[in-house]
């Protein structure tokens, strides 16, 4: 009984708190501190929404539909290969859009954060699948906090309570979990040290 009640709270933590809803979430608390026209910040938004949020999930959705994938959260390993390329070039696309637009640095760091930990997802795929629910709650709160500081902590519970999640669901080892949340810290944290500098912010 006390099994069964914990997949179904697990159930619920994994389809709700998902690296895309966590993104959209972070993005939207992230322009409230940066300064410009509500204009500029709108098509922030609707860029960092679209691009590695709402594509990515919708190209899943429809390989799920024509039955090129056996779950909306890619159980089998093999299955990943091809959505991680697909979210790459999503991403890709959202930088230069950025770009284009004069987006703030750390708008820019937290998409190339996305891209680094998507690529690391992508290689390490090849022979181990590690959660990306994992990385991708990791990497937007590492962002987070390194904008509104000591404000963001209590949102890092997050990132043990999801990976529980995935581990209760037995869609992950312990090991798989454990490696996505710190690759997904580290490796933010990493990018936010030593590339958002170049931007100057």
């Amino acid at each position: 009984m006390q099994s069964s009640k914990n997949d179904f709270l697990a159930r619920r933590i994994s389809e709700f708190l998902t690296p895309p809803f966590i993104l959209i979430v972070v993005v939207s608390i992230l322009l409230t501190t940066i300064f410009g026209p509500i204009s500029d910040k709108v098509l922030w938004w609707i860029i960092l929404v679209i691009g590695p949020a709402v594509l990515p999930v919708s190209f899943v959705v429809w390989l799920f539909k024509k039955g090129r994938v056996t779950g909306m959260h890619l159980p089998i390993r093999q299955e990943r290969t091809v959505p991680y390329l697909f979210t790459l070039l999503c991403i890709t696309v959202t930088i230069l859009l950025l770009k284009a637009t004069e987006a703030p640095a750390i708008l820019m760091v937290l998409m190339l954060a996305y891209w680094v930990n998507a690529f690391f997802l992508l290689v390490i795929n090849l022979s181990w699948k590690i959660s990306a629910h994992a990385v991708g709650v990791a990497c937007p709160l590492v962002v987070l906090s390194w904008k509104l500081g000591i404000l963001a902590l209590p949102l890092f519970v997050l990132v043990p309570v999801v990976a529980w999640s995935r581990w209760q669901l037995r869609a992950h080892t312990f090991a798989e979990v454990f490696i996505g949340s710190v690759a997904g810290l580290v490796l933010t944290y990493i990018q936010l040290v030593y590339v958002l500098p170049m931007w100057g912010d």
